[in-house]
């Protein structure tokens, strides 16, 4: 059972990275640093120690391949590292790249991306008897000198790269740890901040909503009992109280269902597509009242999981904006709404005509309170009107 979860995690791994691969490179930075100092050093000593024979080059171009290969996928490209070591045990290269550089990253990357002490030691163990091997089939039995210490320099580095990889994972876990503690603390005020607003519903529904339906049916009594007497006045009580009751009733269920709608939209996987829909349907909107124009989203990666309370206040940012397109744009220009998904933040720029008597600020209440909510949130919400158009800037991160 345990053989197939993993088996199964690494093929989802595989499948995420292929999907993904920039984004991949972006997260891993160091790691990609790595590979190309390794790729370097491995070439220039490749240019020292020309290959004099078919076998030597490929595996040459094996073990750089490998190298290259641990950017996306480092298992992979390790146990690649790892095969041609074990293809030089039994036939050695004559010339060609030096193996040194890549069996360390290997051994480094393995440890580091396991995590544990007896993979650690495993590569030592792998390591040593590869050494051991390759070194008796080019010196036979008996080995000394130059040839012992070169043997025992190579196993060195290797040991230091596992130390290295371990102790760089020890410290990504602990700051994990603190990152999943900080992920809890949010989800319990998220949790608390639901069941406020459960109550708030509740409380709503048991005055207001009560009220309204009493003032209703006392509407419609009177006008059964005595339908002579201030009929329409009484008419017009009934339908804007039952009108009133609908948007009560509207408020409450934002507010019961609101949090666990949202509360899904947290995945850095699901977030592009989640916006895209989201857009679309306010285009599709905005069409339907006769004004024309699209969103258009660009989504260079993120290297973060996105805060559900961000995703939240970026979902009520994209209303709005919509809302007051709605509101004052006018028809005979194009509107634009740009959405750029980049590292850890998200952008949006915002532009339609809007007719001069709406000058100098449609929409200014409802954006101001979004403007200190992403101001407190560590981002940006300006707004401008130039030519006649109306442009609007919003720069938020999503941590």
């Amino acid at each position: 059972m345990l053989e197939r979860n993993a088996a199964r995690a690494a093929l989802a791994d595989l499948t995420e990275t292929m999907r993904h691969p920039v984004r991949e490179l972006r997260t891993h930075r160091a790691r990609l640093a790595l590979v190309i100092i390794t790729l370097m050093l491995t070439a220039a000593d490749w240019s020292v120690r020309p290959t004099v024979d078919a076998y030597s080059m490929m595996i040459s171009i094996q073990h750089m391949a490998s190298i290259a290969l641990i950017c996306l996928l480092p298992r992979l490209g390790a146990c690649g590292i790892l095969a041609v070591e074990i293809a030089c045990c039994f036939v050695d290269t004559s010339g060609g790249a030096s193996r040194l550089w890549g069996t360390c990253l290997a051994s480094g990357i393995i440890v580091y991306v396991e995590g544990t002490i007896a993979m650690a030691v495993a590569c030592f163990l792998a390591n040593l008897l590869m050494q051991l091997s390759q070194t008796r089939l080019n010196e036979g039995p008996h080995v000394q000198g130059p040839t012992m210490s070169a043997g025992v320099f190579l196993l060195s580095c290797a040991v230091i790269a596992e130390i290295t990889g371990y102790g760089l994972r020890q410290r990504n876990d602990m700051a994990q740890h603190k990152d999943s503690a900080y992920r809890r603390s949010i989800q319990q005020q998220e949790d608390s901040h639901t069941l406020s607003l459960l109550e708030y519903a509740s409380q709503l529904h048991d005055s207001v909503a009560g009220s309204l339906a009493s003032i209703s049916l006392t509407a419609q009594q009177h006008i059964s009992e005595h339908p002579d007497v201030d009929a329409a006045t009484w008419n017009r009580i009934d339908e804007e109280s039952r009108q009133a009751l609908t948007q009560v009733h509207r408020i409450i269920d934002a507010m019961s269902e609101g949090q666990r709608t949202d509360a899904s939209r947290g995945n850095d996987n699901d977030l592009p597509d989640d916006l895209r829909a989201l857009c679309h349907d306010h285009d599709r909107a905005l069409a339907e009242q006769g004004l024309h124009g699209h969103a258009e989203l660009h989504d260079f990666g993120l290297t973060v999981h996105p805060d559900i309370g961000r995703v939240r206040m970026l979902r009520s940012l994209i209303d709005e904006l919509y809302a007051n397109m709605a509101k004052y744009a006018v028809g005979d220009t194009d509107y634009q709404l740009s959405v750029t998904l980049c590292d850890d933040y998200i952008e949006i720029m915002q532009t339609n005509g809007i007719a001069p008597m709406t000058h100098p600020s449609p929409g200014n209440r409802g954006l101001t309170v979004h403007a200190r909510r992403i101001g407190q949130a560590g981002g940006d919400l300006s707004y401008t009107i130039r030519d006649a158009q109306w442009i609007c800037f919003v720069h938020l991160p999503l941590v």
